[in-house]
């Protein structure tokens, strides 16, 4: 053997010879390290254990009744720990490649406590354990963390059991995957108990950051989780109430968002109580509430107010609720769908309401209500619960609040003209169908239409008012029992074939046009098919901007602002009355029979020697004897009627009430003209 060859022999030897030494050597002084750092007043990390047990070159470190306690104060015990894989350059704190402990720990009876708050498995197995050290919160992180029996508690007042726990890449600081199954919980302080069947989380911030986060100089939106999903959840309180969810399932939740989430399945009710609520699913997207617990109340009954901080703080892309149920031994209201769009700064884009049902129980059978669909754009919400505010009687003395409404605008009450709470409002298919007192009753409105024009804000003004507000309902009909119309008979007797034949449709409006002062009320149409019609207006002058903005603002108590505004600035401008269809006079005059005994012939009767008479009273007029003879001509032959109030100049509208109480002299100054049938 070469000396060459003898010399690397013999060093190969010194050094496994070393090696083994270590080997044998290293359990005591790892042991007494360990010992006198945890020991160490200095040590920002303390504790204890027994029976330690280490292989260096098979890299295991085991102990039992390990108790290490950080600088926070919490506490973390250990019946028996295993580690495989170990990392010995990190323990010793010598390890500039990584903070990686154990590829593998298996611990049993772990508990972990910092004041009444503690968290226990029986056995708890983690892969990829690595710890940084050099952190005074000594933050740990596993590549694979497996605990079983899980119990979280707070002291006597919160109690969470969790059978099976399975987390991926978790740290403080986040955690990649978290896999709960048999979640259950009991609250003693709110008397809440809930089950959860199973839970998965993606994405998640780890439990240090999510502290962090409501650190007030720490950004207010603060990511929380990219997916969280749940199934079989169950809640139940002491008084009884009772709430299941089949399934949820959020994305991008954040510290008040969450980008998308559905809820499936939900049930409340309560055994005792017939009352019962289901939903067979919510859907959101891009849902943010920026409220906060101090801004309201949550002791105490919400108030109109802290609706308006809800509206105002709260916005969303669409809110979609299908099949909501909610009933109890007499009602039952149950939607098809409920869909909101768009909310932002207190204003919601849309609200659509598909397949409304309502069925009460009575004792002559049940009464059913229907609404085929309903939708509503540009609804300000914040205009509404301001509204809402002057209805919501906190103080029980309902008398006394009553009084406080003179303090109130008429601005504030939609007088003269309506805010602007929506752009536009529609509802089709409305019915109702029962058997009061045993008498069918059928009645169905197909349609009806709400629009509120041309918003604008008066100087100085909280409030947004419309000049043009106009409605429009179509197809109102009903189908009535005989014992109610008399039958056929009574339906020929007023001219019709039958009750059912009846279909009514109304439109009316109201324009401000600031520039001209003119504020007209108009009922354009109150028309019975194939009947007749009839429609009104009346139009008032000198309401300019200035009028109007002190009018909106006038105090409903403040009488003399009111007569001034009404009696000395505004001015009668006109009037008109139109009656069309020569059935219209026959049905009217049939109907008032029906209610007070008298024969329709002897109602037309009645009428023309009244008008006759009253023809011959102001004979010397010859305007008001020229306008009872029209009326005499449309009684005979009632085609067609026109009624007009046309003064050559608008009149003060106190002069033109005092001259309604002197005919002669109010004809004349309003000018009043009656036309019949276009003659």
């Amino acid at each position: 053997m070469s000396k060459k060859t003898v010399l690397l022999v013999g060093g190969l030897a010194v050094l496994a010879a070393a090696g083994a030494g270590l080997h044998y050597k290293a359990p005591a002084y790892l042991e007494n390290r360990f010992r006198t750092i945890l020991s160490s007043p200095d040590s920002d990390l303390r504790g204890e254990f027994s029976d330690f047990e280490m292989s260096l070159l098979g890299r295991t470190l085991a102990a039992r009744n390990v108790k290490l306690i950080d600088p926070n104060g919490v506490t973390y015990t250990i019946g028996s720990m295993h580690l495989n894989q170990v990392n010995w350059l990190t323990l010793i704190g010598a390890n500039p490649f990584g903070n990686g402990i154990a590829g593998q720990a298996d611990l049993e009876e772990l508990a972990i406590a910092h004041d009444a708050y503690g968290i226990t498995t029986p056995k708890a197995e983690l892969g990829d354990l690595a710890m940084d050290l050099a952190s005074r919160n000594f933050d740990i992180t596993t590549g694979r963390a497996d605990l079983q029996n899980l119990t979280i508690s707070d002291g006597d007042i919160r109690r969470i059991n969790i059978d099976h726990l399975l987390a991926e890449n978790a740290g403080s600081a986040n955690i990649d995957a978290l896999n709960i199954t048999g979640w259950k919980m009991d609250d003693q302080e709110t008397k809440i108990t809930s089950s959860i069947d199973n839970m998965s989380f993606a994405g998640c911030a780890g439990p240090a950051d999510l502290i962090a986060s409501f650190d007030p100089d720490i950004a207010r939106d603060f990511a929380i989780c990219d997916d969280i999903s749940a199934t079989t959840l169950s809640f139940a309180d002491d008084a009884g109430l009772e709430m299941s969810v089949d399934a949820i399932a959020l994305s991008g939740l954040e510290s008040r968002v969450i980008k998308s989430g559905t809820l499936t399945g939900l049930s409340m009710q309560q055994p005792d109580n017939p009352a019962r609520l289901a939903i067979g699913e919510i859907s959101l997207a891009d849902f943010r509430i920026d409220l906060t617990g101090d801004m309201i109340d949550l002791d105490t009954r919400l108030s109109m107010t802290d609706a308006r901080k809800m509206v105002e703080n709260t916005s969303f892309q669409t809110i979609i609720v299908k099949n909501p149920v909610i009933s109890d031994e007499e009602v039952e209201i149950a939607l098809d769908n409920v869909t909101l769009r768009d909310m932002r700064d207190g204003r919601l884009a849309g609200i659509d309401i598909t397949g409304s049902h309502i069925t009460q129980k009575t004792p002559d059978g049940p009464a059913n209500f229907g609404l085929d669909g309903l939708s509503v754009t540009d609804l300000d919400l914040m205009a509404i619960t301001g509204f809402g505010e002057i209805y919501d009687v906190a103080d029980e003395m309902v008398g006394q609040h009553i009084d406080q409404f003179e303090d109130f605008t008429l601005g504030q009450m939609n007088l003269p003209l309506s805010q602007a709470l929506y752009g536009a409002f529609s509802m089709n298919g409305l019915s109702f169908s029962g058997a009061p007192d045993g008498e069918k009753v059928e009645i169905r409105l197909d349609s009806f239409k709400s629009t509120l024009e041309k918003p604008f804000t008066p100087e100085n003004s909280a409030l947004t008012f419309v000049k043009i507000n106009n409605s429009t309902l179509e197809g109102l009909h009903a189908t009535l029992d005989d014992s109610i119309t008399g039958g056929n008979d009574t339906a020929i007797y007023l001219g019709i074939n039958s009750f059912d034949d009846l279909v009514l449709d109304v439109s009316n409006s109201i324009i401000w046009d600031e520039t001209a002062g003119d504020f007209v009320y108009s009922i354009d149409k109150v028309a019975l098919r194939d009947i007749g019609q009839i429609g009104l207006s009346v139009t008032v002058t000198g309401i300019n901007d200035d009028v109007m903005t002190r009018l909106l603002k006038t105090r409903i108590g403040d009488d003399a602002a009111l007569e001034q505004a009404l009696t000395v600035d505004a001015a009668f401008r006109g009037a008109r009355l139109e009656i069309s269809g020569e059935k219209m006079l026959p049905f009217a005059l049939g109907v008032a029979s029906l209610l007070n005994g008298n024969t329709a012939e002897d109602m037309k009767m009645l009428v023309t020697m009244n008008l006759m008479q009253a023809q011959e009273q102001f004979a010397d007029d010859a305007t008001l004897y020229d306008a009872f003879g029209e009326l005499l001509t449309w009684v005979d032959d009632p085609r067609h009627l026109l009624i007009e109030l046309a003064p050559q100049e608008p009149v003060a509208m106190g002069m033109a009430a005092g001259g309604l109480m002197f005919p002669q002299m109010g004809a004349q100054m309003l000018g009043l003209r009656i036309t019949a049938n276009g003659q």
